[in-house]
């Protein structure tokens, strides 16, 4: 249904999420053989209720599995039968598997204090389990609650930690008898009473801090998969739990079932009532070889009891010995996040395998407008660059190929105009430099004449100074990062190793509704890359910045001025040895600005077309 709300302002929906696993099934029988699905939390906007769902499929680059037997990883579509005695049969074998006593495991139950109090506050004569409360997250959480015995466990806990290549568990010191978990929709790994555990000395509590991306232990080789037959022994990658230990752990691996329903809103999940799914919470670590050797365990509980499961909770750590394609809901639109391509056959195949594979799972990257006019989407087709390893990546190496595609898009708007979506400005998910603030443009000259001296003293450029000049110049209004049209939040960010992955994202660019077209785009970054990786775009200095003023949307909002700058930077990238046919570049232009009509009178042609329009931020009603 086109005309639905999930597929035009909203980010969640009733049929979403199955299209995403329709999608999500054909590229794993392309990409992730012998990979693993998991289900996860993505972005959480101010004034959404829950954190939107994320579909991740991840896979190992030297081609050994993770996963063997794919029919043990249920489908939220079709495996819909456990039973809570299949959850608590799962968590007694992987205990078992693991080498940890039945004790180790706890019973999670709702916290019945706080849902008879909820209870107590309904007006007299209201049944809970029909409540016309305002909030349908409330009505949807009261109603399940009530529907089941209270005194019954939701799911199953297992305290679980990674120390010195052995697998801990240890008691919890619960204040009260059970494990009351905090009141909520998310699975119950997200709502474990943490805050209620007695703290130890500050040395005995482990951190879980992500690795640097230049730590050398991410060159080892990953340990193989193997298969244990004999469930009455720990599997060989999981090593015996230790008996005497004073570590503390705030981790834990949980098992459930749930409604799959439930991640889509209170309406999809009443629809889907008796639905259930085996759902395995894993536990946040900080090395790979940690999270594989968990998995392998809950593979082969999963294969002795022939039940399969769902993998849930915290994703592996970021590793570069570990692919990853993810599916996310945004608002109108579904976002898929490919795995990097490491040449133009490889960017080829992966862009037309897209399009093909969102056609037959009912998907498409065009819609059309009640006048008939074609258009896009709304959903970006955001290109990121950098290297397999970060210290080789080129916008660290050679900090001046940074400086040089800005300073090309900035002097030619037609690059930032003719891909972009119908959303343009200030308030735009890309906003040019001189969109924002004019006095940013002096700025910007001065930071990147800095990384040029920086760059002739000492013949490179440390990667944070990169980060610090530009940081606080390519932002949107607001000092978003993200926003913006060159995004250089994961290039050497300052605040944590996951934005220190030398990676540089172009952001103005929507999803064109043809493969061919994206691959043109590409084409285009990818010469660009190369002419300025030869010879930057500057003469004796840096580039000097134009100033365009007004005339940027007097202009450059008009076909007519968009084609006569592009046909400049044609130009420019032709001396340079990069012969590009304009003729590529038409359909881009004809989806654009679309024809409203033509005439001809007394040999003059008039030829009228859509022009472009930015969008301003409004204030507060």
């Amino acid at each position: 249904d086109r005309d639905a709300p999930e597929w035009n302002t909203e980010a969640l929906g009733p049929s979403k999420r199955d299209f995403a696993l329709d999608l999500m099934a054909q590229m794993k029988a392309r990409y992730g053989v012998g990979g693993f699905v998991h289900v996860g939390q993505g972005k959480w906007y101010p004034g959404e209720q829950m954190p939107r769902w994320a579909i991740s499929l991840f896979w190992r680059k030297d081609g050994l599995s993770c996963w063997p037997q794919p029919e043990l990883m249920a489908d939220e579509k079709t495996q819909l039968y456990a039973t809570k005695a299949d959850a608590s049969r799962f968590a007694q074998r992987l205990a078992k598997v693991l080498g940890f006593p039945r004790e180790s495991i706890l019973a999670a139950y709702e916290d019945v204090f706080y849902y008879l109090w909820r209870e107590g506050g309904l007006p007299i004569g209201v049944d809970p389990l029909n409540a016309k409360l305002d909030e349908p997250y409330e009505r949807a959480r009261l109603r399940r609650v009530f529907q089941g015995p209270l005194h019954e466990p939701v799911g199953y806990v297992m305290p679980i930690t990674p120390s010195e290549g052995r697998w801990l568990s240890t008691p919890w010191p619960l204040r009260d008898e059970k494990l009351y978990l905090v009141p909520g929709d998310s699975p119950i790994g997200y709502r474990l009473p943490l805050h209620s555990l007695a703290k130890p000395g500050q040395d005995e509590v482990l951190a879980h801090l992500p690795l640097d991306p230049f730590n050398p232990k991410l060159e080892a080789s990953l340990p193989r998969f193997s298969s244990v037959l004999d469930v009455d022994q720990p599997a060989p990658s999981v090593h015996e739990v230790g008996q005497k230990t004073n570590v503390f752990q705030g981790t834990a691996l949980c098992v459930e079932i749930r409604n799959p329903g439930r991640a889509s809103g209170p309406e999809e999940e009443r629809a889907r009532e008796g639905d259930e799914v085996l759902y395995v919470f894993m536990p946040p670590v900080q090395k790979l070889e940690d999270y594989l050797s968990l998995l392998a365990a809950i593979h082969h509980a999963a294969q002795s009891l022939s039940t399969p499961v769902l993998i849930e909770g915290y994703p592996p750590p970021k590793d570069s010995r570990l692919e990853m394609l993810q599916i996310t809901p945004d608002p109108g639109v579904i976002e898929v996040n490919i795995h990097p391509a490491a040449d133009w056959f490889g960017l080829v195949e992966r862009t037309e395998f897209l399009y093909q594979a969102a056609a037959q799972s009912g998907l498409s990257a065009e819609k059309f407008m009640l006048d008939g006019r074609h258009t896009g989407t709304g959903g970006g087709n955001h290109f990121v660059m950098g290297a397999a390893k970060v210290e080789d990546s080129p916008f660290l190496r050679r900090p001046d190929l940074l400086a040089s595609l800005i300073s090309f898009w900035h002097n030619h708007p037609s690059l930032s105009y003719l891909f972009s979506g119908l959303f343009i400005g200030p308030g735009s998910q890309a906003p040019r430099i001189d969109e924002a603030r004019n006095d940013q443009v002096y700025e910007l000259e001065i930071a990147l004449g800095e990384i040029e001296r920086e760059q002739a003293r000492l013949g490179q450029c440390a990667p944070w100074f990169i980060d610090r000049c530009l940081r606080n110049l390519l932002i949107d209004v607001t000092g978003n990062t993200h926003r913006a049209e060159f995004c250089i939040d994961k290039l050497y960010a300052p605040d944590g190793p996951n934005g220190r992955l030398g990676l540089l994202e172009m952001r103005a660019f929507e999803m064109p509704p043809h493969p061919q077209m994206s691959l043109v785009q590409q084409l285009l970054l990818r010469a660009c890359i190369a002419w300025f990786w030869e010879k930057p775009y500057r003469s004796g200095r840096v580039q000097r910045l134009t100033r365009w003023g007004t005339g940027l949307h007097d202009r450059f909002l008009l076909p007519s001025f968009i084609s006569l700058d592009f046909e400049d930077a044609l130009t420019e990238l032709r001396q340079a040895g990069f012969d590009f046919d304009p003729a590529w570049f038409s359909p881009q232009h004809e989806f654009r600005f679309p024809l409203i009509g033509s005439v001809e009178l007394r040999g003059v042609g008039i030829e009228l077309r859509h022009a472009l329009e930015p969008w301003q931020l409004m204030g507060e009603s």
